[in-house]
């Protein structure tokens, strides 16, 4: 089951293009279908800081373009 929040989803709408079909899947596979799907940084960016996150910041914690996480 896909995240009800996909559709919608600032960083897949704006990175779609930007990153490899490979990594765009995986990311869709694990996070907004898959087992990590809970672990969400950019759900739980939402549920603790009642905000959207950047659109940079994907679905595992890290900025694109970045090597560090930005939020755990």
């Amino acid at each position: 089951m896909l995240c009800e929040r996909f559709a919608t989803c600032a960083f897949f709408k704006t990175y779609k293009n930007d990153i490899s079909n490979r990594q765009y899947e995986f990311l869709i596979a694990t996070y907004c279908e898959g087992d990590l799907r809970p672990q969400c940084k950019r759900m739980k960016w939402r549920q603790n800081k009642k905000e959207e996150p950047p659109e940079t910041l994907l679905p595992n914690g890290y900025l694109i373009g970045s090597i560090s996480r930005v939020y755990d």
